[in-house]
């Protein structure tokens, strides 16, 4: 029984919860994120024109977070039309594609500090990651198409952060699969449900995927409480045949709300070229 499940968030919270040094490491992290999106996004618009790929947007953004102190396990994720569909692609230099004047263009970035130090804080914790993913229109205007998916994300984006603060605030006890279902559910009912094949949420820690909770009722039914003192993406996402489209955003828990800590995509970018 309900032991158990006491025991468990406990455990997780000693764990997992940031201090308030590391929620400064992230929030420096997705600061530079931040920037390093619409960098990414200028770089393209001034370089499409020369046999520009996937991979070399992807160093072009590795540079960028060595420059600014940032490390990552992994990625980015720069995905041009039809490799937007699959969720979990990540160019190489053999098969990455070259980005055309027209097309769709996904990114999906995560990064933390090198150390405390780069951030400016005297602390022996461990910097934690930020994570977020845009997307943008290459050329021409979106699609219909392009944009009722893009409105279908966004709007279970939102609709599942507004639940989650909605309820932190009113102090109601929260498990984790509830999140999930609140976006899955709204997807579902644009028509996309079955193109959503992904967990809502991965926790950030000092890995990109920490042991915290997933927001999940997806794959596994997941009964665990939201607790306050962690950091989680928001990221739902809808794929289909010739583009994929994905919007992630970091949240932070605290006692009695849940905060936004980075700028959310509410316009699909256009990169005039």
């Amino acid at each position: 029984m309900a032991t158990d499940q006491s025991s468990a968030n406990l455990s997780r919270s000693c764990a997992e919860r940031w201090s308030d040094d590391q929620l400064a490491s992230h929030l420096y992290a997705i600061e530079h994120l931040a920037d390093t999106m619409h960098a990414a996004f200028d770089f393209v618009g001034q370089n499409v024109r020369w046999k520009l790929t996937e991979h070399d947007l992807a160093q072009f953004i590795l540079g960028r977070f060595d420059r600014a102190g940032l490390v990552t396990e992994g990625g980015p994720v720069v995905a041009f039309n039809g490799n937007s569909s699959d969720p979990h692609y990540e160019p190489t230099a053999d098969s990455a594609s070259t980005i055309r004047r027209e097309g769709w263009l996904l990114i999906d970035m995560w990064a933390k500090a090198s150390s405390m130090s780069e951030v400016g804080v005297d602390s022996d914790d461990e910097p934690v990651y930020a994570d977020i993913t845009w997307v943008a229109k290459v050329g021409g205007p979106p699609t219909r198409r392009q944009q009722a998916v893009f409105d279908s994300v966004k709007h279970a984006r939102d609709a599942a952060s507004e639940w989650l603060r909605v309820n932190v605030r009113a102090g109601a006890p929260i498990q984790v699969w509830q999140v999930d279902s609140v976006a899955r559910d709204s997807i579902r009912a644009d028509g996309f449900g079955d193109q959503f094949v992904h967990r809502l949420v991965h926790p950030l820690d000092k890995s990109v995927h920490s042991d915290a909770v997933n927001l999940n009722d997806w794959q596994t039914h997941d009964t665990r409480s939201v607790i306050p003192g962690i950091g989680l993406t928001i990221k739902p996402g809808v794929y289909l045949p010739g583009f994929g489209l994905r919007l992630g955003m970091g949240v932070f828990v605290v006692p009695d709300d849940v905060v936004i800590t980075g700028s959310r995509q509410d316009e699909i970018v256009r990169i005039e070229t």
